[in-house]
């Protein structure tokens, strides 16, 4: 069980090893902190333009410390609280600043060429002009997220441009579709078109029957030939007068075998338009008739 004696000096052997001990005065003006600071043993002036090379800080209160153009070339930051501290133009070329904290830390033009940063928390730090020849670990990042962003974008252009592709294919297949389908109908309607034309024609053509009809009315007519039979011969002569004479005599018949003359007066006998025209009273026994000229 611990005694208070032995607690009060525990506390004082704390305090001696206190990290960071001194006397740092705030501007009221900028807000800033300047003044001596005892860390690990030593003493160092913290104000613009200090000689800190090699100085060994290690996890020093510096919060809005003003140490803007620094010498603080290796010195031992490690740790170190530095958030909000003026480092505008300071030299930390190989400094340790290894899970140091320098969040809104000022390093404007500052040179942290081989300055050790790993696990710096460089939030929101001001890091305009400032020196590296390492890799900023804050653009590192964003160089990661901007490619992973980029990869993911990539990706889903890939995606697009397949699903376009996809798509135009499928178009495309629709319009060839549509087309042959186009052309189907058409050829559809020029057979239907053809299939009536065709049925058109085979309902104009007689039946069977009609087509005895009229090759029986055919077979029963006179041929050329014997209609050439039953014409008269004919002459055309002269008168005693000397004058061109045409005798004409007409028969009737009822069968195209028997033909007897009939009279014909000059009453039924006329002159129409420069020809004879003869008019003959109707006779239920004659069907067939036939002229002579003598």
């Amino acid at each position: 069980m611990r005694t208070p004696l032995i607690e009060t000096i525990l506390a004082v052997l704390v305090l001696a090893a206190s990290t960071s001990l001194g006397q740092l005065v705030e501007d009221p003006v900028t807000g800033l902190r300047t003044g001596t600071l005892t860390a690990n043993g030593n003493t160092y002036a913290i104000e613009p333009g200090a000689s800190l090379a090699g100085a060994v800080l290690r996890n020093a209160d510096l919060r809005d410390v003003n140490l803007s153009d620094a010498d603080l070339r290796g010195a031992d930051l490690s740790g170190a609280d530095l958030s909000g501290a003026e480092l505008s133009g300071a030299d930390l070329r190989g400094a340790d600043l290894n899970d140091a904290y320098l969040g809104f830390a000022i390093l404007f033009l500052a040179d942290l060429s081989g300055a050790s940063l790993s696990g710096a928390d460089l939030s929101f730090a001001d890091l305009v002009f400032t020196t590296w020849d390492t890799p900023d670990p804050r653009i590192a990042e964003l160089e990661a997220q901007l490619a992973a962003a980029i990869a993911a974008r990539d990706a889903a252009v890939g995606e697009r441009d397949v699903a376009i592709a996809q798509r135009d294919a499928a178009a495309v297949a629709r319009d060839s579709a549509i087309v042959e389908r186009a052309d189907a109908i058409e050829q559809r309607e020029a057979a239907l078109e053809e299939r009536d034309v065709a049925l058109a024609e085979r309902d104009a053509r007689p039946s069977v029957e009609e087509l005895a009809a009229v090759e029986a009315e055919r077979d029963s007519r006179y041929t050329p030939d014997q209609i050439r039979a039953l014409s008269p011969d004919y002459t055309m002569g002269l008168n005693e007068a000397g004058n061109v004479e045409v005798k004409i005599s007409f028969i009737a018949s009822s069968d195209a075998e028997n033909f007897a003359s009939f009279p014909v007066t000059a009453d039924s006998l006329t002159v129409v338009d420069g020809k004879i025209c003869m008019e003959l009273p109707p006779d239920e026994d004659a069907f067939f008739y036939r002229f002579r000229i003598e």
